[in-house]
């Protein structure tokens, strides 16, 4: 037999040079005659691939059970949507308030308020509001409850004097003529939308389509807060309720509006559908400006008090520490974190008398 004379002809044993003479010659092959170090990555992925697998339905039920509850929980402890979803306008108007002060917000808030808190009590939202308050300071809930009862009469009074001038204020004909103006007219479809959203976002729900009204242009800028008011009533009215607006009388709220914008629109230049009508309207004096402050204080004393307004103020932002300050006996002020009124500093006193128990128990 002869000698092994290198690795590749078996001519000789093989030497530690040999391992370098096979590297040049080309890559190692698996049995397939793919490169080895690909087919061994290859094989590395599959076992990865096949082990996640074999822990993905775990997985997806730790996710599902316990990560998502807890990023929601989280998540719904800073969440405070509710107070800008509820009063968009007078969160708008008390954000140029300094709730530092004793002065009362100014006639805008209350304007502001009136006409937000009377689409919240239509549509059974403002209780929520009243509730959530009612954590930040006590007696919020009842005056949220009972103000929403009241809003009404304001209306009532002013439709009672529209009346008295011409007994077409009260027919849905007349409001809808007025609202819409001329059929060739350009339609504020930009106010339509805005009110839906508004809508869904107090309502807490997706309105799908948009109503099939939509207020001219011209009325819009010659009376906006009736325009923008009769067109958050069309909204609820169809999509909402799903009704007729042909059949549907205006809510309180727009005989109030009208009266607003009467005491500060000049009308004379105005050729439109109903024009007499409202022309009659603002000469006859029966469209008095409302005073939105006296009409909340005559509702309730505490819409006349400052601590009210710091509270919804200081509760406005979207997202808020209030819940955890509340945890660890503070509160939140329009001058930052305070701590609790002594009578309310319970929670840390029971956490550390039951951790004191526990201790005790345990040991």
């Amino acid at each position: 037999m002869s000698d092994a004379s290198d690795a590749t002809t078996a001519k000789r044993g093989p030497t530690p040079d040999d391992g370098l003479k096979v590297a040049k010659s080309g890559p190692v092959l698996a049995a397939d005659g793919t490169p080895l170090k690909r087919s061994l990555a290859r094989a590395l992925r599959m076992q990865k691939m096949r082990a996640l697998m074999l822990i993905a339905p775990l997985l997806v039920f730790v996710l599902l059970s316990f990560i998502v509850p807890i990023v929601s929980m989280l998540f719904r402890s800073v969440e405070n949507e509710i107070v800008e979803n509820t009063l968009p306008y007078t969160t708008e108007q008390l954000a140029q308030w300094d709730g530092t002060t004793d002065q009362l917000p100014g006639e805008p808030v209350y304007q502001a308020l009136y006409f937000d808190m009377f689409l919240a009590a239509e549509l059974k939202r403002h209780t929520r509001l009243g509730t959530r308050l009612n954590y930040e300071s006590t007696g919020m809930s009842s005056l949220f409850r009972q103000s929403g009862r009241k809003l009404d009469d304001p209306g009532k009074d002013y439709r009672k004097a529209f009346q008295g001038v011409d007994d077409g204020w009260t027919d849905a004909a007349t409001w809808l003529s007025l609202m819409t103006g001329d059929p060739a007219a350009d339609r504020d479809t930009a106010l339509v939308k805005a009110q839906k959203a508004r809508l869904a976002r107090l309502d807490d729900t997706r309105l799908p389509g948009l109503p099939e009204f939509a207020p001219s242009t011209e009325i819009s800028e010659l009376l906006p807060l009736t325009a923008r008011t009769y067109t958050a009533f069309a909204v609820m009215t169809e999509l909402v309720d799903e009704k007729d607006m042909a059949k549907a009388k205006p809510i309180e709220s727009v005989y109030v509006a009208l009266a607003a914008d009467l005491a500060a629109a000049d009308v004379t230049g105005y050729s439109g559908p109903e024009a007499d009508r409202l022309k009659a309207l603002a000469a006859s004096g029966a469209a008095t400006a409302p005073d939105f402050a006296a009409i909340f204080a005559d509702i309730d004393k505490d819409w006349a008090n400052v601590a009210t307004w710091r509270t919804i103020q200081t509760h406005a932002a979207p997202y808020t520490s209030g819940y955890f300050l509340n945890a660890v006996d503070m509160r939140k002020t329009p001058e930052g974190a305070q701590a609790q009124p002594e009578d309310k500093r319970i929670l840390v006193k029971l956490f550390i008398r039951t951790l004191i128990m526990s201790l005790i128990i345990t040991g």
